[in-house]
Formats: C-alpha cells, structure tokens, sequence
C-alpha cells in the first residue's frame, strides 16, 4: 500500500512543481534551476531528500516528466498541465535542467 500511495505523490508532484519550475526559468524570474529547488525545500517544505524539484525532476528523466505532464493534461483537459517549451526542448535533446546552469557557467 505504502508503494501505491509513494507513486500518486510522485505523480501529484509532478502535475504541480514541474511545469511551473520551467516557465519560472523561461520567463527568467530564477537564473538557476537550483533557485527554484532550494525556495521548495526551504519556502514550500519539498522533501529534502529529494532535493528539490527541478533535481528530482532530473533524476526521474525529464522525458519521462513531459510525457506525464501531456498526458494529464490530456486526461483533465487542462492546458495549463502541458509541459513548458523548455521542459519540451530538454525532454527533446536528452538534457537536464541542471544542464542550464552548466552551459551558463560556460558562457
């Protein structure tokens, strides 16, 4: 049961933090995926072990979160459940976020 109950929170995180935390780094309101990572865990009490969920969302496959989040948003007729341009463009290439915030130290 626990195992059950562990994935439909995963998957409500998903629906949630994801796709607001790549608009919030399109729009250029944080400069780093890490900005959003530590308001959630510190502002929002994203569970530390996680770290965050833009490093989460990196670790499950940002693929596998886009897909999730098209598909929710398919099943509640929600648009605002799509995956951002960004998230679509990492998914795409095979990237992370934390891929962002290596290219912008390069720059």
């Amino acid at each position: 049961m626990r195992s059950h109950r562990t994935h439909r929170v995963r998957d409500v995180d998903v629906r949630l933090a994801r796709p607001q935390g790549a608009r919030i780094l399109e729009e250029g309101i944080a400069a780093r995926p890490s900005d959003i990572d530590v308001i959630w865990l510190y502002g929002y009490g994203w569970p530390i072990y996680r770290g965050g969920p833009m490093f989460y969302a990196d670790q499950v496959g940002l693929k596998h979160i886009a897909d999730r989040l098209s598909y929710y948003a398919k099943e509640t007729n929600d648009p605002s459940l799509e995956p951002a341009p960004l998230l679509k463009r990492l998914a795409a290439e095979g990237k992370t976020f934390a891929s962002l915030a290596a290219s912008s130290k390069a720059a």
